[in-house]
């Protein structure tokens, strides 16, 4: 290459770098503004009734409509009698209050067909896909179908049949037991054969139990999508049904090239339950899955759409139709899933009366299960003041002209300094630090190392924690970074059903799924390495809210399951999960990123704290960074009501330095900005639940449309004010937007609206 030619290189790539040098220059006159400020906390914003809140209760007396067969075979069982149908195994039993469920409907009087009268009287419904077909056509049969035969056998406390279909010869044993703890029903993977070319795909199980004719019968299906949801009992009316699988949508079977597409956190079905009321505070029984919930999907049929019942069940999934890309053009060929998911189902259907009868008592049932289980932890101690969580990033990396640049955000002096600025205020601060290793946040994982020389220091830590309750650093176990070094692309990634990867795009780098041993593996090294810093635990994000097979060595969703409850069971830090599914509450010690709504769909009516009832006093909850609270006075309020601290994300530097960097979302995070919101938010909220910290949630009622009672287990009472208008709550004054706390007739609260 001649010189001229290098000279002139020499020449543009100065030209580049002196541009460059010009663009950091404005970059930086721009950063030093403030970053976006929050909404004020003194707009009293109107109060709009919709299915976000809690309606007041019909309590309206609830009569069964059923009546008892005499042709019926009576058993007699721990729960009483049982009045058994022989010919479709539907049954009718009486509660303790003298109420009678059926497992069917009233299909005498129903106006149904005759052969949607024999589907709704049956047990239990399959289908099947024929694999003697080109499509794999799919079949539906239920025990009353032409050509099925069964062998019933009475034994203690239930009955036991085996079913043999007519059409697929499918053979399926079901079993059902009336115990004290509730109505046991079981179909042992092991019963089911498939003699011939057709294969199961699914099963409904009993999917008129506890259905209801429009809206005879005062009272609701309980959901537990997100936060928790309730469908008031309605007329008929052209709604599809609901469907949703337990968890999450099952990720293996697409050919999804960005999985963030399928993800929407907070509006999963994040416990293996459901539930129905027939009269509030009357009777009510919480359907608890307690084998098989990984392959189910909650189904709600409408009154109006196939008919005029509304009814709330679970189908069981054994096998998917799926799509396999044939070449790189995007053309696929359709085939069905080979071996069918090996799952035992069981569920257990618990009958609740009187003041239990209601989703605050299935909430306190679903809670007394999983302690009955070892699958809940219990706080050892209760601090008068709430924690307070504040998130922090120390390195951010993003693409630079020639190479990456790397962002200091904050650094541990920087975020030890914030802690004493506001420890005069607030005595108890949990720590969770994002980016603190040299890769940076979201370019980071899975394997963690030590702290980036950038930030501090193993002493700086050790002075942080000193002024913190609780440091947490902040990982990533299932997705590893596109521009991490951490793991081989050809042999530790995840492979979906159709041998594609798990990936998830964002905007500077792809996140992809691991193998469960590659998981395992980096979770234990890294465990190993923060280990010696003085810190409590880790804060994982994806291992809470992402459950996936890998068809590529075998794992299936139980074995996942399993894998990631041996990992915490095992580590001997502390465990912060965000947004966690139910299966792994037994072995976490903090919720971080509560879902604090449901998904809102219009046919739901109400949401409902079941989540945080469930688990209030047994750790602590944290709600999604207030940074982004829309109507800051609501939020604050729902958690109030909930029982759920309060987060901020925090950072030394404004939070324009992340704009183009994977973590643009934040828009607003300097802290020196957001102190006066914290401290405001902070005391507004912990004016009412330091009375109650670690105490468990007890009771709740709407007194009226916006103003909730929320009753501990010292009868400590808070009084919850969603309207923008003064009101009386059983006496006493509430002011709009507000809260009062009462125990023992005495209030202990001073209300803050007007003070702060």
């Amino acid at each position: 290459m001649s010189k001229q030619v290098i000279l002139k290189l020499w020449i543009v790539l100065s030209m580049v770098l002196l541009g460059f040098g010009i663009k950091l220059a404005i970059d930086s006159a721009i950063i030093t503004s403030i970053d976006q400020p929050l909404p004020s906390f003194s707009q009293l914003t109107d109060y709009i009734p919709s299915n976000r809140y809690t309606q007041m209760d019909d309590l309206t007396t609830a009569v069964s409509p059923y009546t008892i067969d005499p042709e019926h075979t009576v058993i007699p069982t721990e729960l009483g009698n049982v009045y058994l149908d022989m010919s479709s195994l539907s049954f009718m039993i009486e509660n303790e209050a003298g109420y009678l469920f059926s497992s069917t409907i009233d299909y005498a009087t129903s106006g149904l067909s005759n052969n949607w009268q024999r589907r709704v009287r049956s047990a239990i419904h399959i289908y099947s896909y024929n694999t003697n077909t080109a499509n794999n056509a799919r079949t539906e049969e239920f025990i009353l179908s032409d050509n099925t035969s069964k062998t019933t056998l009475i034994i203690d406390n239930g009955f036991e049949s085996t079913i043999r279909f007519g059409t697929s010869r499918i053979t399926v044993t079901l079993k059902v037991q009336f115990l004290s703890e509730g109505i046991f029903v079981e179909i042992p993977n092991e019963s089911i054969l498939e003699p011939n070319n057709f294969k199961i795909a699914s099963i409904y199980v009993y999917p008129y139990l506890g259905a209801v004719k429009e809206d005879t019968i005062p009272g609701y299906m309980f959901v537990p999508d997100g936060v928790g949801a309730l469908v008031r009992y309605q007329a008929a009316a052209q709604i599809n049904p609901y469907t949703k699988e337990f968890y999450s949508p099952n990720l293996s079977f697409n050919t999804e090239s960005n999985l963030n597409r399928l993800i929407s956190e907070g509006t999963q079905l994040y416990a293996p339950v459901f539930g129905f009321v027939h009269g509030i505070n009357q009777n009510a029984m919480l359907a608890t899955i307690e084998s098989g919930a990984e392959n189910g999907v909650l189904t709600i049929n409408y009154a109006g759409n196939l008919t005029p019942y509304n009814a709330i069940f679970t189908e069981f999934i054994y096998r998917r139709i799926y799509n396999q890309p044939i070449d790189k053009a995007g053309n696929v060929i359709t085939l069905m899933q080979e071996n069918r998911n090996p799952m035992d189902i069981k569920i257990r259907y618990q009958p609740l009366t009187g003041d239990n009868a209601n989703y605050v008592g299935m909430a306190k049932a679903y809670r007394a299960q999983l302690i009955e289980n070892d699958q809940l932890p219990q706080q050892s101690s209760q601090v008068r003041d709430i924690p307070l969580k504040l998130e922090s990033i120390g390195l951010v990396k993003k693409d630079g002209i020639l190479f990456s640049d790397t962002i200091t955000m904050t650094t541990v002096k920087q975020l030890r300094s914030m802690v004493q600025s506001l420890s005069s205020d607030i005595s108890r601060i949990v720590i969770a630090y994002d980016g603190f290793t040299n890769t940076g946040a979201s370019w980071d994982g899975p394997t963690y190392g030590g702290l980036s020389n950038r930030l501090g220091t193993a002493k700086d830590i050790e002075a942080l924690k000193q002024e913190a309750a609780a440091f947490y650093f902040i990982t990533d176990a299932l997705k590893a970074s596109s521009r991490s070094n951490d793991y081989q692309g050809f042999t530790d990634l995840a492979k979906k059903i159709n041998e594609q990867s798990y990936r998830f795009v964002e905007l500077d780098h792809n996140r992809y799924l691991l193998k469960h041993s590659k998981v395992k593996s980096s979770f234990e090294s890294t465990v190993n390495r923060l280990s010696s810093y003085d810190v409590d635990g880790l804060a994982v994000r994806s291992l809470g809210n992402t459950l996936y097979a890998d068809y590529g060595t075998g794992v299936g969703l139980n074995d996942a399951i399993s894998i990631f409850n041996e990992m915490l069971a095992d580590v001997t830090i502390q465990t912060a999960l965000y947004d966690a599914y139910a299966y792994l509450w037994g072995n976490m010690d903090a919720y971080f990123d509560m879902p604090m709504y449901s998904s809102q769909y219009l046919s739901f009516s109400d949401t409902v704290p079941f989540i945080p009832i469930v688990l209030k006093g047994a750790m602590d909850l944290y709600g999604s960074n207030a940074n982004f609270y829309d109507y800051a006075r609501n939020q604050l309020l729902r958690s109030i009501d909930f029982g759920v601290n309060l987060s901020f994300i925090v950072t030394n530097e404004s939070s324009k330095r992340l704009q183009d960097t994977a973590l643009r979302h934040i828009y607003t995070s300097k802290f020196d900005d957001l102190q006066p919101a914290i401290l405001t938010y902070y005391a507004f909220v912990n004016g009412a639940l330091s009375f109650v910290s670690g105490q468990t949630i007890e009771s709740r009622e709407v007194l009226q449309d916006g103003v909730v009672k929320i009753t501990y287990e010292d009868q400590t009472t808070i009084y919850v004010n969603y309207l923008n208008t003064l009101v009386l709550a059983e006496g006493r004054v509430v002011l709009p937007k507000n809260y009062i706390v009462v125990k023992d007739g005495v209030k202990l609260s001073i209300q803050a609206g007007g003070l702060l």
